[in-house]
């Protein structure tokens, strides 16, 4: 799965659980649901995101966003997640479509108000046009379709209005595709407290094992090792701040500064330094709300040139930028207008890129 594709997932998937956050889910006697249809139409640039010849064209959407829970007893809850969308593309000849399918089963106990675990499954299945050259052999852009299999155990102590948590995850990626089958070990530390009223902070630390079944090391120089397989390590560091402001709280601040470094266990040729930053603001009034965020990364790459010529190494920028208008216009209707923006800096010319897309539709709640 992408690094853009899994943000995404896990930005709904924190929208969506959110809105139940507040329901005391173990005291619920019965199932409980929420879901939302999405129906949107617009505009796409670019869309095989491509360096040199973009195709343009319109695109109609349809997506689920499915959440049911119940309580198990006065201290535990089952939940499970589920969103789906298929985009279709109406003039593009390149892309017919793209969908996504992303589903979620975990049960959480509390075994005191200070100590909190929980445990569950996760299943994506991806078929879209993704960029993935920065942390892959692939110089462009490609279409992947594959399946992702993950399971996650997680144990949380509360600490005054914060915690500390520890988390295992193992990640089985299969896909048809360039980038093949492939296994990741997660574990994560994260430790989240309140500055004051209105403001909080957290800090976490993940180190990631990745290994591919069929994919070989790479020398220095770009060329398989023989009879050696590729593997990596990755250590992430994110510290992120949220505040809110307004007699209602209308007014939230998201920050994230981080860095990731990357270590190839063979030669080094995937090895680079990613850092970081990100900011979101979101308001909200009446029946009105706007939310808009930009990120940026860079990658600096301490082995791959960026030409054969090898004067100097490889470099590459990404910049993403989204602003959201919503509407509600009755209890179980909004309408919205969004618009995305990605664009790519890089020393090699086959990474360079920029797409805007502009869109509009209604979302129905039920």
């Amino acid at each position: 799965m992408g690094n853009r594709g899994r943000v995404r997932v896990w930005w709904i998937l924190c929208l969506t659980a959110g809105r139940v956050a507040a329901q005391d889910l173990g005291s619920l006697p019965i199932w409980q649901q929420v879901t939302d249809l999405a129906l949107r139409g617009g505009y796409k640039d670019n869309v095989t995101l491509s360096s040199a010849n973009p195709e343009a064209s319109a695109f109609l959407e349809a997506g689920v966003d499915a959440m049911v829970w119940r309580g198990l007893g006065e201290r535990s809850r089952f939940e499970a997640l589920l969103l789906a969308e298929h985009l279709q593309y109406l003039d593009s000849e390149q892309v017919e479509h793209e969908e996504m399918l992303f589903g979620v089963v975990q049960v959480r106990q509390d075994a005191s108000e200070s100590w909190r675990g929980g445990g569950g499954l996760e299943y994506l299945y991806q078929d879209q046009v993704l960029d993935m050259s920065a942390t892959e052999a692939e110089l462009e852009p490609s279409r992947i379709r594959g399946h992702t299999f993950s399971g996650r155990a997680q144990l949380k102590r509360g600490i005054g209005g914060g915690g500390v948590a520890v988390e295992g995850a193992g990640t089985r990626r299969l896909s048809g595709d360039w980038v093949g089958e492939e296994g990741e070990r997660a574990p994560v530390v994260e430790w989240s407290w309140p500055i004051w009223e209105r403001t909080e902070m957290g800090l976490s630390y993940q180190y990631s094992h990745d290994w591919y079944d069929e994919d070989p090391a790479l020398s220095a120089e770009g060329e398989p090792i023989p009879g050696v397989g590729r593997e990596a390590g990755r250590h992430e560091v994110v510290l992120t701040g949220r505040h809110y402001w307004g007699e209602d709280r209308n007014w939230r601040l998201t920050w994230k500064l981080g860095g990731r470094v990357n270590t190839d266990l063979a030669s080094g040729y995937y090895d680079y330094v990613r850092p970081q930053v990100s900011l979101r603001l979101r308001y909200r009034w009446g029946g009105w709300e706007l939310d808009g965020g930009l990120r940026a990364n860079h990658y600096d790459y301490r082995i791959q040139w960026a030409d054969e010529v090898g004067w100097e190494h490889r470099r590459r920028s990404e910049v993403y930028f989204d602003f959201l208008m919503e509407r509600r216009l009755i209890s179980w209707l909004r309408l919205f207008a969004r618009y995305d923006y990605e664009r790519t800096f890089a020393n090699r010319e086959l990474e360079e890129y920029d797409v805007s897309t502009v869109s509009g539709g209604l979302k129905f709640e039920f």
